[in-house]
């Protein structure tokens, strides 16, 4: 009797895997590295730049903490951000970085038309200006190249 109910339900366990597997889930279209087109799409074309909505100034982690909590509240789409701070690629992503004592907040950032080669090493001081973009529950801030400057420090 044992064998019995163990039978049946090894076939209930392979009977379910079969009708949950096999189909693909549709996975929404986020810009990934070398992928310009998505961004360019995506990124507001005619943004007043010069009117800042938000800006970060290097170092100061609670301004980088409050645009965060802005954007992953849908309060800032297409609002013009500028932001000092560190370069850091993360998986196939790019952030910019403000750290505390090892605490790091950051946001993801994508240059129009870059490749992987074109943007600079880990922990470079940078300065952006860009848009924030909203796809999905996907965030970034999309920068053309001009607006994507390498800080030297003095």
């Amino acid at each position: 009797m044992k064998k019995l109910i163990v039978v049946i339900l090894s076939l209930v366990l392979v009977l379910s895997l079969v009708a949950c597997g096999g189909g693909e889930t549709a996975q929404p279209d986020l810009p990934q590295t070398g992928e310009t087109e998505a961004v360019t799409e995506a990124a507001p074309a005619a943004t007043d730049l010069s009117k800042i909505d938000a800006e970060v100034t290097f170092g100061d982690v609670a301004a980088m903490e409050a645009l965060q909590q802005k954007i992953g509240n849908f309060e800032a789409e297409n609002a013009v951000v500028k932001i000092e701070g560190e370069f850091e690629k993360l998986g196939t992503s790019y952030s910019i970085m403000e750290r505390e004592e090892g605490f790091g907040i950051g946001l993801n950032v994508v240059v129009d038309g870059w490749s992987d080669a074109d943007y600079p090493e880990d922990y470079t001081r940078v300065q952006i200006l860009g848009v924030v973009v909203t796809e999905g529950w996907s965030h970034y801030i999309s920068v053309l190249p001009e607006n994507f400057t390498v800080v030297t420090e003095n």
